[in-house]
């Protein structure tokens, strides 16, 4: 049951709205009759509105109902089998509305509740298909970059790189900057050798400065690895920034977000915004990201239905917290039946 209560100078109206929630409709309430207090509607399918009242007075064009509850002159969006509605407070004769602001009757608790009920039945095959409990069946955690050459590569690389620099003079980056950020990426992963490591945030740093979008992405991450100052992190921050801002770069938008997320001194809604444009492309983390955000209000509207389907996303994906999240929902969701059917 919803409560709305609308004002405007000395008009208030007051409505009670029952609903069952199965189908949808589009209603549009306009006062027409100030005198008599009578409201028409209009019921629309796909956003127009359409007068069903048979009033002649009644201007359809000025009463448009769009699919969010976006509205002018009373419109709202509300599924529904059945809507009931009572006026338990009259119109002042006065009144005389024109525009009447939006109404969103969307119940966030019960749009959850649904996608939870559709989702239930899938239960069993996530939870076999997935099998996020057990160790052997786990993806790799590394999402970028995709591939990472082997040690017994780095050898090869470095032969590919030096001919590519001679031969390429000046515009080196361009031609064997890829090249580079393979073999920085393979010496960087050589954590039991402290000189490969030192070599490859060398090799990182040069195509940062240079302007390479994975390089600059690659030195922010090994500025934010580092033990030890803020100022790292700044610099971190500001080489991500560079990469989205020159290079639209994917997993940069996510490092950036995260930073932001972190950060109590930035808008939450920043980041949140940046794993939103990343999980629209696919990044895997980005989009549970995103899903937590919605989950718990962080930076957006509290959405749990938009959430839950962001972490069915990044789960398929392959993404452990994820599958976690999603099935934990089901499992509560089951307990709840269980409990209820006592």
């Amino acid at each position: 049951m919803i409560r709305s209560i609308q004002r405007h100078s000395s008009c208030i109206i007051e409505f009670w709205i029952f609903s069952v929630a199965y189908t949808k409709y589009y209603y549009c309430f306009r006062h027409t009759d100030t005198t008599a207090n009578q409201f028409h509607h209009t019921t629309s399918h796909g956003g127009q509105c359409y007068h069903s009242s048979g009033d002649a007075n009644f201007e359809n064009q000025s009463c448009t109902c769009y699919r969010h509850g976006i509205t002018t002159n009373f419109c709202f969006e509300r599924m529904a089998a059945r809507i009931a509605w009572r006026r338990t407070m009259g119109v002042s004769a006065v009144c005389g509305w024109t525009y009447c602001d939006a109404i969103r009757l969307d119940d966030e608790a019960s749009r959850f509740r649904e996608s939870l009920r559709d989702l239930r039945p899938r239960y069993e095959e996530l939870d076999a298909r997935w099998d996020y409990r057990n160790i052997s069946s786990r993806l790799s955690t590394i999402i970028w970059p995709e591939n990472i050459d082997d040690e017994q590569d780095v050898p090869i690389l470095k032969r590919d790189l030096n001919a590519c620099k001679i031969k390429s003079g000046k515009g080196w980056v361009k031609a064997c900057g890829d090249i580079q950020f393979r073999l920085a990426m393979a010496l960087l992963c050589l954590q039991h050798k402290d000189e490969a490591v030192s070599e490859g945030t060398g090799l990182m740093n040069e195509l940062a400065d240079e302007g390479h979008g994975d390089g600059q992405c690659g030195f922010g991450i090994c500025l934010n690895d580092r033990s030890g100052t803020d100022d790292n992190s700044h610099r971190a921050i500001g080489y991500w920034q560079k990469a989205v801002e020159q290079h639209d770069h994917l997993h940069a938008l996510y490092e950036l977000g995260v930073s932001y997320y972190t950060d109590e001194s930035i808008d939450d809604s920043k980041a949140a915004d940046l794993f939103k444009r990343a999980a629209l492309r696919g990044h895997q983390s980005a989009m549970y990201m995103y899903a937590d955000c919605l989950f718990h209000g962080v930076g957006v509207d509290m959405d749990r239905a938009k959430g839950l389907y962001w972490y069915m996303q990044s789960g398929e994906k392959g993404h452990r917290s994820a599958r976690a999240a999603v099935l934990a929902l089901l499992e509560q969701e089951m307990q709840k039946e269980v409990e209820n059917n006592r």
